[in-house]
């Protein structure tokens, strides 16, 4: 099934490859501007919110991290600590905010991952995607959005109509602060709460998370075809 999803995404990310090429030719004939978008193509680390939360939590949230490397053992986190002792990154600077890591630590960190992750059998750490700038200040990856849109469509103390409306207006590019709240709420999805999973979109990716971890530690490719029911309680 993840062979198959590679192969389909592969095959729509061309075609959008292809068009983002063709519109930035488009867009040569006019000045841009100090605040125009700029959508770029460019590998991503398969590495949730990354760049707005911290190394180490993110990669203890993303679920093929998690799953390849057992973080839920004591010997998948002595792992990631050799991950990270591998790449030359301290420890202090991987638990603390990506924007406040010393400069010399975030350089080539994206080589530096695919490097020393093979040697651990993380071996598909990075997959083709976009990324938009605006302007000098905002840089956001095409996930990025993607995570901010479900957290603001799964907020909990709001209706869903509401929650449909905030995610609406985050795409549009003025609305930074609405993109960069929603974020936030994806970061605070982390945090235990089985209220949270009265939400289907929530308790889909749960239940992608524990089918991922499943084949992992099962070693069957039968694994990948046997269907996975999973249930939440209403309050």
């Amino acid at each position: 099934m993840y062979i198959l999803y590679r192969l389909v995404y592969n095959t729509f990310i061309q075609y959008l490859q292809e068009e983002r090429t063709r519109l930035d030719h488009c867009d040569d004939v006019v000045t841009r501007s100090v605040n125009s978008l700029k959508i770029i193509s460019e590998e991503e680390l398969n590495l949730v919110l990354y760049r707005h939360w911290n190394l180490y939590d993110s990669i203890f949230n993303s679920s093929y991290t998690s799953s390849k490397l057992r973080l839920w053992t004591i010997q998948g986190q002595k792992k990631l600590h050799e991950l990270f002792a591998d790449m030359g990154l301290p420890l202090v600077q991987c638990k603390q905010k990506f924007t406040s890591m010393s400069v010399q630590f975030k350089a080539g960190l994206k080589e530096h991952f695919v490097q020393s992750s093979k040697k651990f059998g993380v071996t598909s750490l990075t997959y083709p995607s976009f990324s938009a700038t605006f302007g000098y200040r905002h840089k956001l990856s095409a996930a990025d959005f993607v995570f901010s849109l479900l957290a603001l469509l799964e907020k909990q103390d709001i209706e869903s109509s509401a929650g449909f409306m905030g995610a609406l207006d985050a795409l549009s590019r003025t609305n930074f602060e609405v993109i960069y709240s929603g974020l936030e709420l994806a970061i605070h999805q982390g945090v235990p709460d089985v209220k949270m999973f009265e939400n289907p979109l929530a308790l889909r990716r749960l239940g992608r998370q524990l089918m991922e971890t499943w084949i992992v530690v099962t070693r069957k490719t039968r694994a990948q075809k046997v269907p996975y029911v999973i249930s939440a309680p209403l309050s």
